[in-house]
């Protein structure tokens, strides 16, 4: 059920007012990982617990909106990879993830993708996570790219394993690997230059009446690449509506 426009700014004051509070800056900050000890992906209350992320209380509203908020995506990734490895095998660890139509989630702060790093087995050690779209926004932390034909980078390096994440503005299909991608499917007899495992979109809405165009060359070539597509969305009915358009 949805909620009305009064619970709605009654959670916005809670979660400002929580966020004001003295502390709440180590509150937030990740505890160290435990490579023998997988965290649990069933809720965001196992995840807490099994991380020993103490000073998040399950029973405080507003802070699980904020941490839940703030983990979505990296959690998403890695249980949507972690299925993806039990009903079909990647070939290789350190995959090469491209998230398409990036938006909020190239903005997150980069350590908060270590979560997802540790969070489907050894997947995406060693990998890359690159966030394409024309709205792309990149992290304060992240240095700029040293030259306008490079994108911004960042390693992360956390316990033995490291991730670099790169950022692309541009559509999909404009850029470098969409152009692979496109070169690899006129060309299928040479050899695939294309090396990507997975993408995934977060929310894209691909079946809206104002996006679906726009989303249309692209959607042409990932669903052609014949590679595992993670797609979300904000409800179930926006999900049945993307997979009938696709």
């Amino acid at each position: 059920s949805s909620l009305s426009s009064q619970q709605i700014r009654a959670e916005a004051a809670a979660d400002a007012a929580w966020a004001r509070q003295p502390g709440i800056v180590k509150a937030l900050q990740p505890p160290p990982f435990d490579a023998a000890a997988p965290p649990d992906l069933s809720s965001t209350e196992a995840y807490l617990a099994s991380r020993f992320w103490t000073n998040i209380l399950p029973s405080d509203a507003a802070a699980m909106r904020i941490i839940s908020h703030l983990l979505t995506y990296p959690l998403t990734l890695a249980a949507a990879l972690a299925s993806v490895e039990n009903t079909r095998s990647f070939s290789r660890a350190g995959l090469h993830v491209e998230c398409i139509g990036a938006r909020a989630e190239a903005t997150l702060p980069p350590h908060l993708w270590a979560e997802a790093l540790f969070s489907c087995g050894r997947l995406l050690d060693g990998g890359r996570l690159t966030f394409i779209g024309p709205e792309l926004g990149v992290p304060r932390a992240v240095k700029p790219a040293s030259s306008g034909d490079t994108a911004p980078c960042h390693t992360l390096r956390q316990g033995g394993r490291s991730l670099e994440l790169q950022w692309v503005r541009g559509l999909f299909h404009d850029t470098a690997s969409g152009r692979a991608l496109r070169h690899d499917s006129c060309n299928r007899t040479e050899g695939s230059i294309h090396t990507v495992d997975a993408y995934v979109l977060f929310s894209p809405g691909l079946g809206h009446l104002h996006l679906s165009t726009g989303w249309q060359a692209t959607a042409d070539l990932v669903m052609a690449s014949q590679t595992p597509v993670i797609l979300t969305a904000h409800s179930e009915g926006d999900a049945r509506r993307d997979v009938a358009w696709l």
